[in-house]
């Protein structure tokens, strides 16, 4: 009897599966494109690396919570300029990023492209900007890595991907 339960609840819990499965389908794929070439990473310093970290976990966390289930959107990233200028530290290796005000703002030049059910809805290339980041109060820049970076890859996110935006 348990065989034959086995044979009838086996298939139909494995379309569930699937279908739960199929359901969170929405994904985002960061590719960077020769990041050697960037305005503002150095391959081999430690903020290069922890700054791609970041722009990547920021994306996929975003997409998560503002895509469609069934879309997947694929971002390229371009270059990449942060916040801030670096300034030779007195720390042999460490130079320090230094926010200067308006002159210094963040801006990110990436391609992506949005498909939905398999189609592609929108590819575009674009430069993103955070061109008011010093005029912010909602970042706690001594508490989190690249705030600047984050809050504006997060606003062009949700007027380029959230439901209704066009």
């Amino acid at each position: 009897m348990n065989a034959r339960f086995a044979s009838r609840i086996l298939p139909l819990l494995l379309v569930v599966l699937g279908t739960a499965a199929g359901a969170a389908n929405a994904a985002v794929r960061v590719n960077f494109i020769h990041p050697d070439r960037y305005t503002d990473m150095d391959r081999f310093s430690d903020e290069a690396r922890s700054a791609m970290r970041a722009i990547e976990g920021d994306l996929v966390q975003l997409g998560k919570r503002y895509l469609p289930q069934d879309a997947d959107l694929r971002v390229d990233i371009l270059d990449v300029d942060l916040a801030g200028r670096l300034r030779p530290s007195a720390i042999r290796g460490r130079d320090v990023r230094v926010d200067r005000g308006i002159a210094d703002p963040p801006s990110i030049r990436l391609h992506y492209v949005l498909e939905q059910s398999g189609r592609v809805v929108r590819e575009q290339e674009e430069t993103v900007r955070g061109l008011a980041y010093t005029g912010t109060t909602d970042i706690n820049a001594a508490n989190e890595s690249f705030p600047y970076e984050k809050r504006m890859l997060t606003h062009w996110f949700r007027e380029r991907f959230a439901q209704g935006a066009r």
